[in-house]
């Protein structure tokens, strides 16, 4: 019998709930599993076990591995798969407009493993089993907690394994939000009972009461009761009639040693089997006997003898193409009984075996570390290891480039450029600027144009948009490279646009493209003209920027401009359009553009494309698809400097104001000012001030809610912008009409003005309110809802009809107030916006589904038309990709709406999703 082989006993109820998990992933419900307990209690004898229950189910396992891990290293494993594989060559920034999206290097990296995991989740039922979950990195955590809370929503099983967390953590911060999600099962010492069975199977009888006595001193612990097992020898044990016992002798040594078996093991090694041993739990996980026979500079044969004796008496496996200690326990007791100069030697002898070896850098760079060695050849492992993490653990490169400087005498300049981009990554853009200047000051020419490139990218990230512009000026202006050139140009005119200084922006923007013209760059093309396409778009020349949206997108499908999706065409010719109110258009752009960057591995950007897609829906007056698409946007975790977040904020407390939800549009405005205040707005203002004047209307105070409103209305008009003032129109007219009458004139004079010069339907529609207001006929404003609805705006129709009631009432035409109010809570209602409709009659605010899904099978009654559309392809057995392929929106929107469609139809799982579509299906088909 070969040590470490044992049986799983006194864990059948828990064994049965981990094969509970197992079986969701097999039926599509998804699950998720918690194994907690200390060190030794059994918990990856457990996942075992009932592994090995398991029939017809894919299992994608895998150990944290602790200071050596890679981010994403766990994950990773479990999948089979590398970033090479999801990705090809290392990304980095690649343009101004991406540095605005800030540190997304894990965020791209974990969508695409999502993908990856739901397409195996297509292909047949899936379980993930993490192990030693308290040494896990932080990007796998964040990982995993997103896979947790969508395991019903995907079908997948989580099975994870730990000891309790330290406090602050990766595992912590991943451990408190398990706990919301997960069947948590907690492992304690063994019953006396299992204990006595685990005994018997190994000696094969019954025990004696001074065996009983000795391995109760382990306190029950599995571990430490199969250690002591395994360490007892023929001559430890006396054989009787019926029962095997030990002598009091024995009995009282083995007391001694119980509680600390796993050591006592090590210590009764022979020197080299501990020698051998110690190497190998040095240099986990990457340990081969090539690995241990360079480091100990023994004779291969004989190192695999001797791993092959330690297999045997159950203190490493061995694995297909590698050896492992058998626990971690194990492991830290091996090298616990080292010096540790003897350990810091080994450690230096690893840094050379591993790197000739080839094992990945960060492996070498962590023996650097704990070897304490010098050198050149240490600050370059180094160095190696924080560019090869830099872009996706930034906190670890810095801790890589702290060293290295620690080692270096003078810090080399790709250490620095390195820090650089570290610092940069963790929005600790200052002491990257301090680093970038000490560069420049001896920097070559090609050099200097670079790094002031970086230095502008670190500016903008914190804001400083002027000094941002003075760098790109400074790298234009040192730099050679015609195409580099014309790029530089294009970025320049983009912070130009940012800063508000849009004839700046034209100007150099014109200039860039026929630059990029002549020499043949079509992405400089595309950078510049996306910029024109904006500069045009805000100084309210329509025709130039309708020209250059379709040149944009024309010029971006070709072959040769397939590195112009840095520079997000499709963002600018999709928002033009829906601005132009051509809504369908702006949403075909938007899914091109979607596709094309998620083909392009730029995975940052769909935040802005799910945020267009929730402008949209607001707009369209699909209150519920809005907010499905904006949670969505959110979902992904990029903290944005261009505004993407902000907007969807003030999208969602729009939307709670309109359903008469105050706490959760208070609690989308407090998020959304908090970005406010970090730099992080160049979208979303205008939609922040009719969350915030909202509020304050319902608490009376009408004066404070004009004033709000008032200031963005004057900084727009100042800067000549239409862009953004089209929804505050119909707010700051009716709120202007009794307080500011002056105010409301000039609302008036400027909607008509921009009616005459944009030709929009929406600009007509906003003069015909201001015009009713300040004409007081309410007609005025019946007509403006009409253009609305024409130009695809249910939701400002809705809200001019409520307004011409108002208005109606005011002037005392009672019968067309009554009229207006009928049509108005019709048009709310199937608007979704319930709150604004029980304002008006408080008949609908009983009747959540009028309008809207009167028509729909009365199971799905509560769903809006895009989650009855959702739940109508589960129940058909898409996944979430394919349903968003389906309907030409985001996976992270489907997810949306799955979540709400849980929430709405009152069911656990997407299994019973669709068993409710389907009942649905039969019941509408007979």
């Amino acid at each position: 019998m070969v040590a470490g082989t044992w049986p799983c006993v006194g864990r059948d109820a828990e064994r049965a709930r981990i094969r509970d998990a197992f079986e969701s992933a097999v039926d599509g419900s998804g699950g998720v599993v918690v194994i907690a307990g200390a060190a030794g209690a059994g918990k990856s004898h457990l996942v075992q076990a009932a592994l090995g229950d398991t029939e017809g189910i894919e299992i994608c396992a895998a150990p944290c591995r602790g200071v050596t891990a890679s981010p994403f290293g766990v994950v990773l494993e479990a999948l089979g798969t590398s970033l090479g594989e999801l990705f090809g060559p290392t990304f980095r920034r690649g343009s101004l407009v991406e540095a605005g999206a800030g540190d997304v290097g894990r965020v791209v990296i974990a969508e695409q493993l999502h993908e990856h995991l739901e397409t195996r989740c297509g292909s047949g039922p899936v379980a993930i089993v993490i192990d030693d979950l308290h040494v896990i990195d932080a990007a796998s955590a964040e990982w995993l907690v997103n896979v947790a809370e969508r395991a019903a929503s995907i079908g997948v099983a989580l099975v994870v394994a730990s000891r309790p967390p330290a406090a602050g953590t990766p595992a912590a911060h991943l451990w408190d939000r398990l706990a919301a999600v997960a069947t948590s099962l907690e492992l304690g010492p063994l019953a006396d009972a299992a204990v006595q069975e685990l005994a018997e199977w190994h000696v094969g009888r019954a025990i004696g009461p001074e065996l009983r006595r000795v391995l109760a001193a382990t306190g029950n612990v599995p571990l430490l009761v199969t250690a002591l097992l395994e360490a007892l020898g023929d001559d430890d044990l006396v054989t009787g009639p019926a029962t095997s016992d030990v002598t009091a002798t024995t009995s009282a040594r083995l007391c001694d040693d119980a509680p600390h078996a796993t050591l006592a093991r090590l210590r009764d090694l022979d020197a080299p089997a501990r020698s051998v041993l110690q190497v190998v739990a040095l240099l986990q996980p990457a340990c081969t006997a090539a690995h241990v026979g360079q480091v100990l500079g023994h004779p291969i044969a004989e190192v695999v003898s001797t791993i092959d004796h330690l297999e045997r008496i159950g203190l490493v496996v061995l694995r297909s193409s590698h050896v492992e200690m058998r626990h971690d326990l194990y492991r830290t007791g091996a090298l616990a009984i080292m010096s540790p100069a003897a350990r810091s030697a080994l450690h230096a002898s690893a840094v050379e075996v591993c790197g000739a070896l080839g094992d990945p850098v960060h492996v070498v760079a962590h023996h650097v570390v704990e070897s304490g060695v010098g050198g050149e050849r240490a600050v370059d492992l180094l160095v190696a290891a924080a560019r090869d993490v830099v872009d996706l653990d930034a906190v670890h490169a810095v801790e890589l480039t702290d060293r290295a400087m620690e080692l270096a005498r003078v810090a080399p300049r790709e250490l620095t450029r390195v820090r650089v981009r570290a610092l940069a990554n963790l929005g600790r853009t200052a002491e990257s600027e301090v680093l970038v200047r000490s560069l420049l000051r001896d920097a070559n020419p090609l050099e200097e144009a670079e790094l002031r490139r970086d230095l502008a990218l670190a500016l903008f990230q914190q804001g400083r948009a002027t000094e941002t512009i003075e760098e790109m000026r400074a790298a234009l202006a040192a730099s050679s490279d015609p195409s580099a050139s014309s790029r530089l140009e294009a970025e320049l005119s983009f912070a130009l646009l940012l800063s508000g200084d849009f004839e700046g922006a034209d100007g150099i923007a014109r200039r860039a493209a026929d630059t990029g013209r002549a020499i043949g760059d079509i992405a400089a093309v595309v950078a510049a003209e996306m910029v024109g396409c904006l500069t045009a778009h805000y100084r309210n020349d329509a025709d130039r920027a309708a020209e250059l949206a379709d040149d944009i997108v024309a010029l971006a499908a070709l072959p040769e401009a397939a590195d112009a999706v840095v520079y997000q065409p499709w963002f600018a010719a999709s928002l033009f359009r829906l601005e132009s109110d051509r809504p369908e258009l702006a949403l075909r752009i938007n899914a091109d553009g979607r596709r094309r960057v998620r083909d392009g591995g730029q995975l940052w950007m769909l935040p802005a494309y799910d945020a267009l897609d929730a402008l949209v829906a607001l707009r369209q007056g699909e209150l519920a698809d809005a907010e499905a698409a904006a949670r969505g946007a959110l979902a992904y975790g990029v903290e944005d400097r261009l505004g993407v977040a902000v907007w969807c904020h003030g999208f969602l407390g729009r939307i709670a104001l309109h359903r008469g939800d105050v706490e959760s549009a208070e609690a989308s405005l407090e998020r959304g000012d908090r970005l406010v205040a970090e730099g992080r707005a160049q979208l979303g203002w205008e939609h922040l001030a009719l969350v915030r004047a909202g509020l304050l209307e319902r608490h009376g105070r009408r004066g404070e809610a004009l004033a709000v409103l008032r200031e963005i209305w004057e900084l727009f008009v100042a800067l000549g912008v239409a862009s953004g003032l089209q929804d505050l129109v119909p707010a700051i007219a009716r709120l202007a009409a009794p307080l500011d009458p002056e105010l409301l004139g000039d609302v008036r004079a400027v909607s008509e003005r921009w009616a005459s010069e944009l030709g929009v339907p929406t600009w007509r529609a906003n003069a015909l309110v201001a015009g009713g207001w300040v004409d007081g006929e309410s007609s005025l404003l019946g007509d403006a809802a009409e253009v609305y609805a024409s130009a695809g705006r249910r939701l400002q129709a809705a809200s001019a009809l409520r307004s011409a009631a108002e208005l109606a009432d005011r002037i005392g035409d009672d019968n067309q107030a009554t009229r207006w109010r009928r049509d108005a809570v019709d048009a709310l209602a199937a608007c979704g916006a319930h709150g604004d409709a029980a304002a008006l009659s408080a008949s609908v605010a009983n009747d959540p589904a009028s309008g809207a899904s009167a028509s729909r099978p009365a199971g799905l009654a509560p769903l809006s038309k895009r989650e009855y559309a959702v739940v109508e392809l589960v129940a058909a057995g898409l996944t979430n990709s394919e349903i968003a392929e389906q309907l030409y929106v985001s996976r992270r929107t489907v997810e949306s709406h799955v979540s709400a469609a849980y929430r709405k139809l009152d069911v656990a799982n997407r299994v019973e999703l669709a068993r409710r579509g389907l009942g649905v299906a039969d019941r509408t088909t007979t």
